[in-house]
C-alpha cells in the first residue's frame, strides 16, 4: 500500500532532517577550527595537529551527512500518489498528507542544495591546501588518484611539512577562487605577515609576503580584486619577502606593485594603482616584450621615474 510507503518515507525524512542538523553543527565547528588555524600561524606544527585532525574528521562527516540526506530525499521523491489511489484512500486526508509531505520534501531539497554549496567550498579549500607545492612533494594532486579521501591526503601531508603559511595565502597561491571567497566570508582577510611566522625566511627582520603579493605574482587580477575589497588600505604598499624569477629578490622587501610589474601583469598593475599603490618609491623591473612595454608605459605615465627592463 502507498500509505505504508508514505509512512516509511516520512520516517526517512525525519532521519534526514536529523542528519542535516548534525551537518550544520559540524560545519559551524569546522568554521571555528579554520579561524583558529588561521590565527595560530605562528605556532609549531605539533600544536596544529589536533586542529588539522578535527578539520579532516569534520570534512569526512560533512561528506557522509550530505550523502545520507541525499539518499533520503531521493527515496521521498519516488513516492507519487495517483488520483485513483488518493480517492480510494480517503481523499481529503491523503491530499493533506501529500501536501505536508511535499513541503517537507521541498524543504529538505533546499537544505541539501545549501549543504552542497558549503561542501563544494570546503572541498576547494582542501584542494588548495593539498595541491600547493609549498607543502612539499606529495604522490598526487588529484582526488580520484588519492583514493577518494582528500582529508586523509591533507592530513598525511600536513603531518610531514611545515604549515605556517596562512590558509588564505595557500588558496591564493593555488588559484582557488571559491576557496578564497569562502575564507573571506568567514572573516579571514589579508593581513600583515611577519617573517617569524615563516621558518623559510632567513632574515628574521624581513617581513613575509602577504596574499596581495601572491595574487600579483600570479597575474590574477580577479583574485587581487577580491583581496583588495577585503583588506586594510595600508596593506597595498606593504613590502614583503617573496621569491621572484631567478630568486634574485629572495629576502628583499617588495611591494605588490613591484611584483605585479615584474610579472608583466598590466591588469594587476592598473588595479593596484587605482586602489592607491604608490608608484614613485621603487625602481621597478619589467620584462622585455609587448606586455612589459605596456606595463612600463603605464608606470611611467603614473609617476614612476625608474623602470629597468630585463
Amino acid at each position: 500500500m502507498k500509505r505504508a510507503a508514505v509512512e516509511q518515507a516520512k520516517q526517512q525524512l525525519i532521519q534526514a532532517h536529523d542528519v542535516a542538523e548534525q551537518f550544520f553543527e559540524t560545519a559551524a565547528e569546522l568554521e571555528a577550527l579554520m579561524r583558529a588555524i588561521q590565527e595560530d600561524t605562528a605556532a609549531h606544527l605539533a600544536s596544529k595537529k589536533p586542529f588539522v585532525r578535527k578539520l579532516a574528521a569534520a570534512l569526512e562527516a560533512v561528506c557522509v551527512a550530505e550523502n545520507e540526506a541525499q539518499i533520503a530525499e531521493e527515496a521521498v521523491a519516488d513516492i507519487n500518489l495517483t488520483p485513483g489511489e488518493v480517492k480510494a484512500m480517503m481523499l481529503l486526508q491523503l491530499k493533506t498528507q501529500e501536501s505536508v509531505f511535499a513541503a517537507e520534501r521541498n524543504a529538505l531539497r533546499a537544505a541539501n542544495e545549501k549543504l552542497q554549496v558549503r561542501l563544494d567550498a570546503l572541498e576547494h579549500i582542501v584542494e588548495a591546501l593539498v595541491t600547493h607545492p609549498r607543502f612539499g612533494p606529495i604522490e598526487t594532486t588529484n582526488f580520484g588518484v588519492a583514493g577518494g579521501n582528500p582529508p586523509r591526503v591533507l592530513w598525511n601531508n600536513l603531518n610531514k611539512f611545515d604549515t605556517s603559511i596562512p590558509l588564505l595565502e595557500h588558496a591564493v597561491l593555488a588559484g582557488q577562487k571559491k576557496a578564497v571567497e569562502y575564507l573571506l566570508t568567514l572573516g579571514i582577510t589579508p593581513k600583515r605577515c611577519q617573517a617569524s611566522w615563516c621558518p623559510r625566511t632567513k632574515d628574521s627582520t624581513v617581513e613575509k609576503a602577504n596574499a596581495l603579493h601572491y595574487a600579483s605574482q600570479r597575474g590574477d587580477s580577479v583574485m587581487l580584486g577580491l583581496l583588495l575589497d577585503n583588506c586594510d588600505e595600508g596593506l597595498i604598499n606593504q613590502k614583503g619577502a617573496i621569491k621572484t624569477m631567478e630568486n634574485r629578490h629572495e629576502g628583499t622587501q617588495l611591494t605588490p606593485l613591484f611584483v605585479a610589474a615584474r610579472a608583466a601583469s598590466l591588469p594587476c598593475v592598473q588595479l593596484l594603482v587605482e586602489r592607491g599603490a604608490e608608484t614613485h618609491k621603487d625602481m621597478y623591473e619589467v620584462p622585455e616584450g609587448r606586455e612589459g612595454d605596456l606595463v612600463a608605459g603605464f608606470l611611467q605615465t603614473h609617476g614612476s621615474k625608474s623602470v629597468r627592463r630585463f
